[in-house]
Parts: structure tokens; sequence; C-alpha cells
């Protein structure tokens, strides 16, 4: 059988791409707002290489009823792009309330590629927020907020993607979970990974996981950093673990897999006078509606960034902070409202 080099078939894919975008064919463009029938316009946009715009606000979504029981909230086609107005929660962000009524959110389905997701917040799902499947690849997420799930916030099973200025968390299961149904690269970078019943981050074999600049926060869960047969590396960031009074705080875990820590510096009872990733209320009070997310001026996340490093791990030798936010408080207290 005759084998195609993957850089040959990415170049390959790149001019079809490029020939039908020039000839108009197949996109689409669309604006969202939250007064319109948001579902029906998800489910019309069935051509790659289309764009998304969701208008700032609050969206309530729920199925249709056509008896399909929990449905995902929306399949993009390969290069889809989906742009909110900003994540978070302030009146200029985009908020999609899933309302505990469909499976996934963002499902990207197998053999997909190419799609952007960014500037949004998406809420509440009986599975993964966001949940990307086998052999799918350039999958970028930039600026989003994926938030309170019954299951895992994002579910690699088998693509390759970056994830930047994102905050995941509230979760009854893992936060950050790569599985061994295909082999995966997912890259965070600057990324908050926070308050999940499970493992913060697991990756189990076949699968790797590389943290840049991030903080990892702990829930009244496991806790773990788990290389569960998979490959996890950690550099530049920052674990903090408020449940834990006693070190080490987080708790790294090793079932087979390999797992490095580079740089990382878990703060503990012993030694935090200041929250890496600051809330209030601070610690075991910590809840959606009165948080308070940013770094205080004495975080110790605001020096581990001093080795930074690029998504392919090379060090950049820029002064950065850990984690999505920075110094500048990001409120989120309007969750109540919603």
């Amino acid at each position: 059988m005759l084998r195609i080099p993957s850089t040959v078939f990415y170049f390959i894919t790149t001019a079809l791409l490029s020939i039908c975008a020039s000839t108009g064919f197949a996109q689409q463009t669309v604006r969202i707002t939250p007064q319109d029938d948001v579902i029906a316009v998800l489910q019309s946009v069935t051509q790659k290489s289309s764009t998304i715009l969701f208008e700032p606000g609050y969206y309530s979504l729920t199925p249709k009823a056509d008896g399909t029981g929990f449905p995902n909230l929306f399949n993009p086609p390969s290069g889809t792009v989906i742009r909110g107005a900003g994540s978070g929660f302030g009146p200029d962000a985009t908020v999609l309330d899933c309302n505990y009524a469909f499976n996934s959110g963002i499902r990207i389905g197998t053999g997909s590629g190419n799609i952007t997701m960014e500037n949004l917040t998406i809420l509440n799902t009986l599975h993964a927020l966001i949940l990307i499947e086998q052999r799918t690849s350039n999958l970028v997420f930039r600026n989003v907020w994926a938030l309170k799930c019954l299951d895992e916030c994002v579910q690699n099973e088998g693509g390759n993607a970056l994830f930047e200025f994102c905050v995941f968390g509230w979760c009854t299961d893992n936060v950050f979970f790569a599985d061994d149904l295909y082999p995966s690269v997912s890259i965070l970078m600057n990324c908050d990974v926070l308050l999940g019943f499970g493992d913060l981050v697991q990756a189990e074999t076949g699968a790797e996981v590389h943290v840049r600049n991030s903080i990892l926060y702990a829930g009244p869960g496991e806790n773990d950093i788990n290389a569960d047969g998979g490959w996890i590396v950690v550099r530049a960031s920052v674990g903090w673990d408020p449940f834990n009074e006693s070190p080490p705080g987080l708790v790294p875990g090793v079932r087979l897999g390999r797992l490095e820590l580079d740089g990382f510096p878990d703060v503990n009872a012993t030694n935090v006078g200041e929250d890496p990733l600051y809330v209030s209320p601070p610690g075991r009070g910590v809840k959606a509606d009165t948080m308070d997310l940013h770094l205080q001026s004495s975080s110790p996340a605001l020096t581990a960034g001093r080795e930074s490093y690029s998504p392919q791990g090379e060090p950049l030798g820029a002064v950065t902070f850990a984690g999505s936010q920075g110094p500048a408080p990001v409120n989120v207290d309007h969750w109540s409202v919603y």
C-alpha cells in the first residue's frame, strides 16, 4: 500500500483548501446573537473552512425536541473558526451555557482538523466540555474557559492540540484527560487548571501532555499530575493544593508512564503566604459566584515564568507570568446572574 508522508499530505490538503477558498466553494460565515436560534444556526454550518462569530452575551442553550436525547452542542467541520467576543464572565464576554442538556460541548470529530476556537466561555455539560476524537490535528484553543461539567473539562482521545491562555475547571472527574484511544499531543501554555474531583492532568498510554507557564490548582479530589502510562512534562509552572495542609501539596503520580517536573515550585501550606492563583475567598471557600481570579503581587506565579518555554519546548528567555490571567484582576461575580 502506498504511504504518503505526513508533510506531503499536509501540503496537499492546504492546497486543496486554498483552491476552495479562491473559488468561494462551500464556505460560510455566520454571526450569532443571544436572540438567535443558536442550535439551528450551528446545525446549518456544515461546510469546511467556515467562520462562526458569536456576539457578546449570555447564551442559554437547550437542544431541539427531536428525540435525539442528549446530543453534542456542535461538531464543527474541518477548518472551522469559532470566535466569541471574549472569555470570562464580564459584560463583554461570550458565555455558552449548555444547561446540562448536552452530552458534550464542542466535539471535534474523528479525522477532522484545522479548527480554531477562541475568546469564549462554555459551561455545564454532561460529558466533556471539549471532546477531541481520534486522528484530529492542528487544533487551537485560545482564551477559552471551559468550566463545570459532570465528567472531564477536556478529553483528548487522539488529537494534536494547542491550548493558550485557557481556564479549565469545576468538574466531577479529571480536569484535563488525555486517554489511550489513539496517540495524542496536548500543549498547555499559560493555562489555569483548577478544582476537579479527579486528577488535574492525566495522560494514559500513547498520550503526551506538555504544560508550560501554567497554574495547577487542586480541588477536593485526587489532584494528581498523573502519568498513567503516558508522558507529562511540566515546566515553568506552579502547583497549589489548598485542601492539603501538609507538603507536598499536589501529588505527582506515575503508573508505568513518564513525568517530568522542571521549574515547578509546588506551593503548599509550609511556604505559602500567597495563593499563586488568587481567589476570593481563597482555599476551601472557593465558589464560582464569588471567585476573583488573578495573581497577587507576591504570587510565586509571577516569577515562575522566568524560564518560559515555547510550545516546542525551547527556552524563550522572556519574563512572563504563569497562568492565564496575569496580575490584572478578572472578576467573575456575574456568575450568579447567569
